[in-house]
């Protein structure tokens, strides 16, 4: 169909006893399914934030990581940086001191189950840590990252001819958080580097109007969730159709600056959806017709 599919934005109470949204012209977040030309299940997340900002949060004091950089040798050390996983627009990151000990602000939208990657500047030691923030026994006392050779990701991107595309968007997420991402060169090929114990989750690959793809590892949960992940990601983007969300108020009113994107996505005969909910590479806003397209 050639008409936008409407979302309608309230605010207020959302009939279930929830509080209302801090914002009073929008809630925080929908869902819903979209099955279009049977090329794709999509279910949409709705982020919905007034112009250029980001969801509000409660206020609650911010969140400190202290811990120590080390090697496989349990030597410590320096000039490491460490950063945070997170999905706001500030970058939590520290440097080791030459003893090898750090100390990162997380600020106040820290999630409980956070992420940290460590890297020296060429990325040739890489480290990762993922902490639950609830828990004291964990942030009350110092946290540790070793530091080891990285895990080396090869991504080849083709259309549906098997032609290598270029300035295809490629990304890389251990579980759901995004930890690197990059564009495809003329052979259609991406490269990066990775913490060898970070739990791969997904390889995704997205180029508008040309189509998208994904490599979803099933075993991510799992006691080793790195266990026969392939020696290069091949992803091939097959086609794209375009779809319109329109965000508009009771009044029909439409709302510009509000960003979605979709939750998770199963192509045709895949035994796996993927979860691309902490991806901003498949984020769009609403223009000012209060529509937001994908493609």
């Amino acid at each position: 169909s050639d008409t936008p599919l409407a979302i309608d934005v309230r605010g207020g109470d959302d009939g279930v006893g929830r509080s209302p949204h801090p914002f009073p012209a929008i809630r925080r977040v929908l869902t819903m399914t979209l099955r279009q030309c049977s090329r794709a299940v999509v279910c949409l997340a709705l982020l919905l934030s007034p112009v250029g900002g980001l969801m509000a949060q409660e206020d609650k004091a911010a969140t400190v990581v202290e811990g120590v950089v080390k090697d496989a040798a349990g030597e410590p050390l320096g000039e490491i940086t460490i950063r945070a996983v997170v999905y706001t627009e500030d970058k939590p990151q520290a440097q080791s001191s030459a003893d090898g000990r750090f100390r990162l602000v997380l600020g106040q939208n820290a999630r409980r189950s956070t992420m940290l990657l460590a890297s020296d500047d060429n990325g040739d030691l890489q480290g990762f840590l993922q902490i639950n923030l609830s828990d004291p026994s964990q942030v009350d006392r110092p946290v540790e990252i070793v530091m080891k050779p990285p895990r080396e990701i090869n991504v080849i991107v083709r259309n549906a001819d098997g032609h290598p595309l270029e300035d295809a968007h490629v990304e890389v997420a251990a579980v759901y958080s995004p930890v690197a991402d990059g564009l495809t060169g003329a052979e259609g090929v991406w490269q990066t580097k990775i913490p060898v114990d970070a739990p791969l989750g997904y390889v995704i690959a997205l180029k508008d109007g040309a189509g998208f793809d994904y490599y979803q590892n099933a075993h991510q949960f799992e006691d080793d969730p790195n266990s026969g992940l392939p020696d290069e990601f091949e992803l091939t983007l097959d086609g794209a159709i375009d779809v319109e969300v329109l965000a508009a108020t009771d009044d029909g009113d439409p709302v510009a600056g509000i960003e979605m994107q979709p939750w998770t996505i199963q192509k045709p005969g895949r035994a796996h959806y993927v979860n691309v909910g902490g991806s901003r590479m498949v984020q769009r806003a609403t223009d000012e017709r209060g529509i937001a397209l994908f493609r």
